[in-house]
């Protein structure tokens, strides 16, 4: 074929690739590509569209190679090295990108879509100022462009400058009112700068957009374990109610917004000091709302209002001899399984218990006629159940025992819930094996508390994207590159598991983790491994041992994870230092300490608590509740209202009334990790808007890791870490 009827074969081919790329029909683009290459080997153009169909493809090596073969063709053509430059950047090469730009640039200056290519690769590289200037170029060249408006917001957000970040936002939404990305981010800032209202009506308003994608929900469900609703917000019912349903959360993440939304949504404050006949008319609503019923049956809850509502409602419906209502049986049974969760914190006057030996001695003379008579005791096992364990019943076992179909579907979670589970925690226990001696005295009086009031009581474990180590760490701290140790299978201890959620949270995000799980208290123990059977947990095992003598497992990990533990030992060095001994060299380790300045109130409460002779037991726990309720939002003890440790027995005992507790400030810690030779990876801020803060008041500090910034930071604001300090750190490699 000669030359002129080769190129305008080549053409014709070229056109009816595009034609057939821009319909979707991708084999058919390629093959006229590749036609046209075949007639001219180095036909640029067919060469760099070849490219873009393999990068659309996900196949950005060979990309690479043709439109690198298409700029060797034609250098002098501008968008070839736009092209490339896109190519590098969706692979990481972000230097080699911005130079690709950059050589664009030279031949075809001042075009609106490089210059925000440009600057969304300098955001990447963290060069903001860089980026920032690109982007003024970009939006004098295509203004009310609404990316280059929200790239700027991104921009304006990474300079620590929020608040024009929400202006460039809303700019792009006036613009792209659709706009997904926008929207999510505006909620994002609004929620870092503290305007959780706001946030919450952008999240809001992004859900309504968006409803097929899970990003809204998830967010949703981290605003929501941090906010009080102050009014009522009907469309919050729709994403209570599908977050419940979800695997986006748990009911415990949601129980502040939702009890709270709860309490408005039925103007709970005015029926409070209502006589019984009025708060009675509640019954109905209540025990047909989904969303009460499933936080009940499935959190603890943690609003002192509902508190007080709930525990009028249960004297109310202990009143009702039959309970043949449906919405009167169902609150009845949620408010006996939310009594369970909080393990029977809240007390009943004379009257009621009064009544609620009555329904035991109904409940043990009918069992004691045989088990044909268990169907009539319905009633009275849920009237007693609201007030007491049912484990307490002498005819425990025989109810334990009796098929699943003998009672009623409602009366069977009980028997499941108060009587069966613990049952299988029992026999769990039997089996547990023992990893160390636990001689030391002050771990004996620790395990003998957690032995009596295991902590938390946790229901189902919230389920992210399974990732490993190596990748969460990386992701969760840019400058931290993982070892080898941490690729692939590894070992990991969880030192001081407790009921297991933070371990059996590992075993199912981690699939390549091999899981030891130890901890004091067997109790507490055989709870965690009922509950990873529970959830299908089985790349983790459990021991039972002390933190101060972890070398006598005799095993080096690559990962240890120890928070809430060293702060309840004897020596919390001694203990830190054993769980060092035992990490393998480039191995890391996750610490969680306590705050000496955010438990200011707690060491007053605890003050309070020894002037006035309380106990560590059930009455003395909740004759200090009292005073601390009694006093209210106004009163000396108020911020221990917003704790949820407040609403559990045994919460409220680890908060309060622990055997022995250390505290901690970060030039303490800074010492510890010298004297252990650990190197500091970074802190765990569970609320953005405390990184977001120190950020801008220590712009020196762009890792986060200066301890001596933090020590300052956080005496200027000590409520910061209130719950705990949590930081990773890291061994030498060999």
């Amino acid at each position: 074929m000669k030359p002129g009827k080769r190129r305008a074969r080549a053409a014709t081919l070229l056109d009816r690739g595009l034609t057939h790329h821009q319909a979707g029909r991708r084999d058919a683009a390629r093959r006229a590509y590749l036609e046209a290459i075949e007639l001219q080997p180095n036909n640029a153009d067919a060469l760099q569209l070849l490219g873009i169909l393999h990068q659309e493809a996900g196949e950005s090596g060979e990309a690479e190679r043709l439109i690198r073969a298409a700029i060797a063709a034609r250098p002098e053509v501008a968008v070839y090295h736009d092209n490339l430059g896109a190519v590098l950047e969706s692979g990481g090469r972000l230097d080699e990108a911005l130079a690709a730009y950059g050589a664009a640039e030279a031949l075809e200056p001042r075009v609106a879509d490089r210059c925000y290519n440009t600057a969304l690769v300098l955001h990447r590289l963290g060069r903001y100022d860089a980026a920032h200037a690109a982007l003024e170029d970009a939006e004098r060249l295509a203004p009310g462009d609404p990316e280059v408006r929200k790239l700027m917001g991104d921009v304006l957000r990474a300079r620590c400058r929020p608040q024009p970040a929400v202006v460039a936002y809303r700019e792009a939404l006036a613009r792209r009112p659709g706009y997904a990305d926008a929207r999510c981010a505006l909620a994002t800032t609004l929620q870092e700068l503290g305007r959780l209202d706001e946030a919450l009506a952008a999240w809001l308003d992004a859900r309504e957009a968006d409803r097929s994608s899970p990003r809204c929900l998830r967010a949703l469900a981290r605003l929501l374990g941090s906010l009080r609703p102050h009014a009522y917000q009907p469309r919050l019912d729709g994403v209570l109610a599908a977050l419940l349903d979800s695997e986006e959360a748990t009911a415990q993440e949601l129980a502040g917004a939702g009890f709270a939304q709860l309490a408005l949504k039925y103007r709970l404050a005015w029926y409070a000091d209502k006589p019984p006949a009025r708060l009675a008319e509640l019954v109905p609503r209540l025990g047909a709302d989904r969303s009460l019923l499933a936080l009940l049956e499935r959190s603890v809850n943690v609003d002192p209002l509902m508190e007080r509502v709930l525990a009028r409602l249960r004297n109310c419906l202990l009143e009702q001899v039959a309970l043949d209502a449906p919405p009167a049986r169902r609150l009845a049974v949620a408010l006996a399984l939310q009594s369970f969760n909080n393990e029977y914190l809240w007390c009943g006057d004379e009257h009621e218990l009064r009544l609620v030996g009555e329904a035991r001695a109904t409940i043990e003379g009918a069992v004691a006629q045989g088990e044909e008579r268990f169907g009539t005791i319905d009633a009275p096992l849920v009237r007693y159940a609201m007030y007491a364990p049912l484990s307490r019943l002498e005819c425990a076992a025989a109810l334990a025992a009796w098929p699943q179909h003998g009672f009623g579907p409602l009366v069977e979670s009980l028997i499941e819930r108060g009587l069966r589970e613990p049952a299988a925690e029992r026999d769990a226990a039997r089996s547990l094996p023992v990893g160390t001696a636990m001689d030391d005295p002050t771990s004996q009086a620790v395990r003998a508390q957690y032995e009596a009031n295991p902590y938390p009581r946790w229901l189902r474990a919230p389920l992210g994207q399974p990732s490993s180590y190596a990748d969460f760490l990386e992701r969760r701290f840019p400058d931290f590159h993982a070892p080898p140790v941490l690729r692939g299978p590894l070992k990991v201890l969880n030192a001081g598991c407790g009921s297991g959620q933070e371990a059996v949270m590992a075993a199912l995000s981690r699939p390549e983790a091999e899981i030891l799980a130890m901890d004091l208290s067997r109790t507490s123990l055989a709870y965690a491994s009922r509950m990873a059977a529970t959830l299908g947990a089985r790349n983790i095992r459990f021991v039972q041992g002390d933190v101060l003598r972890t070398g006598e497992l005799g095993e080096r990990f690559a990962v240890i994870e120890s928070t809430g533990v060293l702060h309840h030992l004897r020596e919390p060095m001694a203990g830190w230092k054993a769980l060092r001994d035992c990490l393998a060299p480039g191995g890391v380790m996750k610490i969680g300490l306590y705050s000496r300045y955010a438990r200011r109130v707690i060491n007053a409460a605890r003050d309070r608590i020894r002037e006035l002779g309380l106990a560590a037991t059930p009455d003395g726990i909740r004759r200090f509740r009292d005073e601390v309720l009694a006093g209210g939002a106004r009163g000396l003890f108020a911020e221990l209202l917003h704790s949820e440790d407040f609403y559990s027995l045994s919460g409220c005992r680890d908060l309060l009334f622990h055997v022995c507790e250390h505290q901690f400030t970060w030039p303490e810690v800074a010492r510890a990790l010298d004297t252990l030779e650990l190197r500091l990876i970074g802190i765990e801020v569970s609320d953005p808007s405390i990184a977001r803060r120190y950020r801008s008041e220590h712009p020196d500090d762009p890792k986060c890791t200066d301890l001596d910034g933090w020590d300052r930071f956080e005496q200027a604001h000590p409520e910061s870490f209130a719950a705990l300090y949590v930081f990773w750190c890291q061994s030498p490699p060999d």
